[in-house]
């Protein structure tokens, strides 16, 4: 049992104390009777009879503070280290960690197995990261000890030494490797060599504990088991008497509560009962006292014949009797029993396996390396050979060929972009540099940039490089780009008109599918559809309601326009509502009002498809094949693709298919209901907020009390 506290020694005590007889009395077992007669004379010379009288008030009232200890309980620190003393008292802290767990946790010993695949899986998650020198490499791992011990509940208490770990071989790409002594992975490993590792070798042993025995003690139960005795429980105390070897080997004690809940542990102390020397010593100086006081001791010569006549020697351990030790455990709340877990017995494991390089560092085959002398940059190989001769003050890769350095003469905080051209061993300047200083990437093939020598002007200045071809497919000239599906785009904003001048570009031939003024461009797949505003002074035919006025004069109207993967308009007229997302989602239908705010579906040619609608007065986007509809009742229910009523029209403020379930209301009761409309939940208060979105798998509704719960109707469980 690990067992934080500490032992405090009789001898050490009593040197401690102010006593009137020679400290050295107490540093040896045994001395002839002219020593000790010497070494009292010595102690007692130094002061005068008066002088004498004092002291030994002040020694009885030392010693009569020591004789309290004998029943004291005291917890200690939990960092005190476990000292071992065979005369005293033994005192020791709470046991910290479990502590710190709710009462519901019950302890549960350690299982071999748990143990081992644990340690296994963790050290399997491993990598390595190296870093290139002029004629040396070094290698850090992601290995921490706290985090491998953290992941076995509970060992901590076993007492076991650290895994002793160690990195035994670094192996190369080219099959070669060099072998290592005593490098733990927790520090950095430098060896001779510039060549590129791929692996790195590892021992490492451990303690495993076999099942740990359980003792089970109740007041009805008080049968001595393993040497150890249940004495009494008393409200949240318990006391334990056993023998030493019992005491040493005690791993856990449990409290437990009447419902056989685990208790926190509030603290636990423990000690042996022989006193003997220091109960000798407190007599004879009451004795002396009392003499002085009654005048049959008269001076100093007379009191040190007496302390000569009558001093106690020192006690030797009985070894003929077992050491009784008197444990007290605190528990937080009453007990009704007790668990006692006994040490197992533990064999050492080792495994030996591999961990991998992470790979952060070596693109195109080359990695960037340091200069020993001045610290310079360049590229090298796996061969651990210079490509690019270190001669750049800062170096660091952005994507593909392409990096970001600063010369010998050149600022560390103004880079330059530069492209690797392999084959010539070169790093060549490009005329560009990166949006944001350091390059997003798009498609993880498409890298923003900006003109150079625009760098410095407000005006829109981002274009897009394709990082495979080396080309560069969008001028830098916008405020805005991105790769999108099977398109990708840029744009300026319009201050004065408020809208977007777009660019869109077919992705697969780098063609111009679509110039123009937008207010915003939905993607979806193959197709987009344009958002744009038309102002007029008349209201236009066949479109009561679909239009703002503005100061009274303007007439505006938002019209929608689909085109497909080569910039193709697939509508006629322009439709004058879609959907939120303008999404065809899984059904592959988009929903879309007319001029004459006729709603229905189309497919991706733009064509009238899916269900006929026309008899509703409001629907929704398909998700999850079912879309909600508005009958004549003004209540709203959901059907299917074929256009069914699946579920009828009897609720209100109803949302998207999500995960299997759907928010609906009635009157009185907010509601998740599966498509074949049972109710899965009914929640126990309004909401306050949820997710709606087409086609999703998944849905969280949080109450105005905070409880969350998903889209099958279980209580969402908030991350710690």
């Amino acid at each position: 049992m690990l067992k934080y506290g500490f032992y405090t020694s009789l001898r050490y005590l009593l040197v401690c104390l102010s006593l009137l007889c020679s400290t050295a009395l107490f540093a040896e077992d045994t001395l002839s009777d002219s020593d000790k007669e010497a070494k009292i004379r010595k102690t007692f010379d130094a002061y005068s009879f008066p002088e004498l009288k004092d002291r030994l008030h002040e020694q009885e009232k030392e010693l009569g503070a020591l004789m309290l200890l004998r029943s004291m309980r005291i917890s200690a620190p939990p960092d005190e280290k476990n000292t071992e003393n065979t005369s005293g008292y033994r005192v020791a802290s709470p046991e910290t960690k479990f502590n710190q767990i709710n009462k519901s946790d019950n302890f549960t010993p350690l299982a071999p197995d748990v143990v081992i695949h644990q340690v296994i899986q963790y050290l399997n998650s491993l990598t390595f990261s190296q870093s290139i020198y002029e004629k040396s490499s070094s290698f850090s791992t992601d290995y921490q000890k706290y985090q491998l011990l953290n992941s076995l509940p509970y060992y901590d208490k076993y007492g076991y030494p650290d895994p002793e770990i160690n990195i035994t071989r670094v192996n190369f790409y080219d099959g070669s490797s060099i072998p290592l002594t005593k490098s733990s992975p927790e520090d950095k490993t430098t060896i001779e060599n510039t060549k590129r590792a791929t692996s790195l070798s590892l021992t490492i042993s451990y303690t495993v504990p076999k099942i740990a025995k359980q003792l089970h003690f109740t007041d009805k139960d008080k049968s001595v088991q393993e040497q150890i005795e249940l004495a009494k429980i008393t409200g949240q105390e318990v006391e334990l008497e056993m023998t030493k070897f019992a005491y040493n080997n005690i791993l856990y004690v449990e409290g437990l509560n009447s419902h056989g809940q685990a208790l926190r542990q509030l603290g636990s102390s423990a000690y042996t009962g022989d006193f003997r020397f220091v109960e000798q010593m407190y007599s004879i100086t009451e004795q002396a006292i009392e003499q002085v006081d009654s005048n049959k001791i008269k001076d100093k010569e007379a009191l040190i014949q007496f302390f000569i006549k009558n001093y106690p020697s020192q006690p030797q351990p009985d070894k003929t009797q077992s050491e009784k030790y008197i444990a007290h455990y605190q528990f937080e709340g009453d007990v009704a029993a007790i668990n006692v877990f006994m040490q197992p017995e533990s064999k050492v494991e080792t495994y030996s396996f591999d961990i991998k390089s992470n790979d952060s560092h070596y693109f195109n085959g080359l990695s960037i390396a340091q200069q020993e002398n001045d610290g310079h940059y360049g590229l090298m190989s796996e061969q651990g050979e210079w490509i690019i001769p270190p001669t750049y003050k800062r170096l660091e890769h952005v994507a593909g060929d392409y990096y970001r350095a600063a010369g010998t003469n050149a600022d560390i905080n103004n880079m330059s972009v530069y492209q690797l051209i392999l084959d010539k061993k070169q790093l060549k300047i490009q005329p560009f540099l990166l949006q944001f200083g350091v390059g997003k990437i798009y498609k993880e093939n498409y890298l923003a940039i900006i003109d150079k020598a625009r760098k410095n002007q407000d005006e829109s200045n981002t274009g897009l490089l394709n990082l495979a071809t080396h080309e560069i497919i969008l001028p830098s000239k916008f405020g805005t780009v991105d790769v999108v599906d099977g398109f990708y785009y840029g744009y300026q904003y319009n201050k004065e008109k408020h809208n977007r001048s777009y660019e869109i570009y077919n992705l697969k031939n780098n063609k111009l599918i679509l110039k123009g003024e937008f207010d915003d461009v939905y993607f979806d797949g193959e197709n987009f559809t344009t958002r744009y505003t038309t102002r007029t002074t008349e209201p236009l035919k066949g479109s009561p309601d679909n239009y703002s006025l503005v100061n009274n004069k303007y007439y505006e109207y938002q019209h929608y326009d689909l085109y497909d993967i080569d910039g193709k308009k697939l509508n006629n007229t322009p439709y004058y509502k879609l959907n939120s997302n303008a999404n065809f989602g899984k059904a592959g239908l988009l929903l879309v009002t007319d001029a004459d705010n006729k709603q229905y579906f189309i497919d991706r040619a733009g064509k009238h498809a899916g269900p006929n609608v026309s008899q509703y007065k409001h629907i929704k986007p398909f998700s999850n094949g079912l879309a909600i509809v508005q009958g004549d009742n003004d209540k709203y229910g959901y059907i299917d693709i074929a256009g069914k009523l699946v579920i009828p029209t009897i609720y209100t403020s109803p949302e998207y298919f999500q995960g299997g379930s759907a928010k609906v209301e009635t009157n009185d009761n907010v509601l998740l209901i599966t498509p074949e409309n049972k109710i899965i939940h009914t929640f126990s208060e309004r909401l306050k907020s949820y997710s709606t979105k087409q086609d999703a798998d998944h849905a969280t509704y949080t109450q105005y009390n905070d409880i969350s719960y998903d889209e099958k109707g279980q209580e969402v469980t908030k991350e710690k």
